[in-house]
């Protein structure tokens, strides 16, 4: 859902939740909380935003503004109930395409994702002004921002953190999602109190549903992320899996960039844009790994079987995990967290999509109607305007043919 800075609700970890004893539950509840804002905070934020929908949420503060009246922007919110944080998503009802199908479908199919590397779709309520998607708020932000601050990952490093998203990634197309715009900004961390942080996937906005929706066929998302069958405008006859195929090749571009804070596919002159000598290197799959970053033979093994022009002969999900890269080296199992129940329906979320649409049309036709009574009462006034006109204009001339004849007259 956008892909956005921790487009989450804050979820302690399995370590924090289960195992807590009664002596660090308080700090497991502190830390799914967040610090608790002052009284005049609370109050500042409760006068700035008041509470919306069912109450069940108060906004704390904003994490990213719409840049208009027609893009949606992101907040951290406090449930008032059980004092957790969320993020969630504020979609306007002025912003006509992001009430449409594509909507729906980026909601529905986020809520059929429950993975501990997904980020966790919660809810979906309306206000008078905005659809709101509530989701985990991820406290770590944005990975490629802890790509930024540290640099390039050590190859064990990031196996750790691809082999997450590869869980992820495997666990969507098992679920006949495709997300279709995997990139380093869809990626969030969660820190956690003991070990490594753990990568969530977020933003399904351009996901699509082998099921329900059509063949992926379209580039979006961060086109330097792009596979070439996509940038030549190729039909694949494999079904949907020309989504499954492109979300495996962006996987590769991810992986890469985690060895060496580097696109695969790049122009030396601007080497974070997709100018046409870098869609030339995708296209013709021209890559190398940077002299002074040595990696493993089964890690180029692995990336040379994920950057294949042939989409049918590209790794899937599911046989990546399985590579000599994982297997002759595992980790250690990630924790499972367990996650929240499900809180809406299928049919419940797609009942308040339709009334925010349908309050939008009402918002229209209200405004429509407005403008007309405008412009009929404008029509009116001039022509009782234009009679007056006429009027003053024949009293006028009459007066100063009067004149002029006075004038005759009195010579």
């Amino acid at each position: 859902m956008g892909a956005c800075v921790s487009q989450s609700s804050k979820q302690a970890p399995d370590s924090q939740r289960t195992q807590a004893s009664s002596g660090n539950s308080a700090a497991a509840s502190a830390k799914r909380s967040g610090p608790a804002p002052s009284s005049a905070g609370s109050s500042a934020a409760g006068s700035k935003y008041g509470r919306y929908g069912s109450k069940a949420y108060t906004v704390v503060k904003d994490l990213e503004a719409s840049q208009d009246s027609h893009t949606s922007s992101l907040r951290l919110m406090r449930n008032n109930t059980t004092n957790e944080l969320v993020a969630a998503k504020w979609v306007p009802r002025e912003a006509g395409a992001a009430l449409s199908r594509a909507t729906e479908r980026e909601i529905i199919n986020h809520r059929r994702l429950r993975h501990p590397n997904i980020v966790c779709f919660r809810e979906v309520y309306t206000t008078d002004s905005h659809l709101v998607i509530v989701m985990e708020y991820v406290a770590g932000g944005r990975f490629e921002n802890m790509l930024s601050n540290q640099g390039a990952l050590p190859e064990k490093e990031a196996r750790r953190y691809f082999g997450q998203l590869i869980d992820a990634v495997a666990y969507c197309h098992e679920q006949g999602v495709f997300h279709r715009a995997l990139n380093m900004g869809n990626l969030l961390v969660e820190p956690q109190p003991s070990g490594p942080a753990v990568l969530k996937v977020s933003d399904f906005a351009y996901s699509k549903n082998a099921l329900l929706d059509s063949r992926p066929k379209t580039m979006i998302g961060d086109l330097t992320y792009t596979c070439p069958e996509l940038l030549l405008g190729l039909r694949v006859d494999d079904g949907n899996d020309t989504g499954r195929s492109a979300d495996v090749w962006a996987c590769g571009v991810i992986l890469y960039k985690m060895l060496t804070g580097l696109l695969p596919f790049r122009d030396s002159d601007k080497p974070n844009q997709l100018t046409r000598g870098a869609a030339q290197n995708i296209v013709n799959v021209q890559w190398s790994m940077p002299a002074d970053v040595q990696v493993s033979p089964n890690c180029l093994d692995l990336l040379n079987h994920i950057f294949v022009k042939d989409p049918k002969g590209r790794l899937d999900a599911i046989a990546i995990k399985q590579h000599p890269w994982f297997t002759a080296q595992p980790e250690s199992p990630a924790v499972k967290m367990p996650l929240p129940p499900e809180r809406q329906t299928v049919s419940e979320i797609q009942a308040i999509i339709e009334r925010a649409r349908k309050r939008r049309q009402e918002m229209m036709d209200r405004q429509k109607s407005a403008r007309s009574n405008s412009n009929s009462n404008g029509t009116t006034n001039g022509h009782h305007s234009s009679h007056r006109d006429r009027g003053t204009s024949s009293i006028n001339s009459a007066s100063s043919s009067r004149s002029r004849s006075g004038h005759r007259d009195s010579r």
